[in-house]
C-alpha cells in the first residue's frame, strides 16, 4: 500500500525530486491516518514508516537507486 502511494505521487508529479517528496509525504501520511484507528494496524504502520525513511534517503540523496537520479 505504501508502495502504491509513492506511485499515486510520482503520477500526480512529474519528478523533480522536491515536488515527489512533498506529494509523497502527503499520500503516506494519507495512509497513516487510514490506519491509526485500528489498534491492529502496527505492521502497516510500520510499512508506512519505513517507506518515508526510503522516500527522504531516497529525495535528500543517500539511498542507493540502481541506476542514474
Amino acid at each position: 500500500m505504501a508502495m502504491q502511494a509513492l506511485i499515486a505521487a510520482v503520477v500526480q508529479v512529474a519528478v523533480p525530486k522536491p515536488l515527489f517528496e512533498q506529494a509523497a509525504l502527503k499520500e503516506l501520511q494519507l495512509l497513516r491516518d487510514a490506519f491509526e484507528p485500528n489498534p491492529k494496524a502496527a505492521v502497516q504502520l510500520r510499512a508506512v514508516e519505513m517507506t518515508q525513511e526510503w522516500l527522504l534517503d531516497f529525495t535528500r540523496g543517500s539511498a542507493p537507486s540502481g541506476g542514474r537520479r
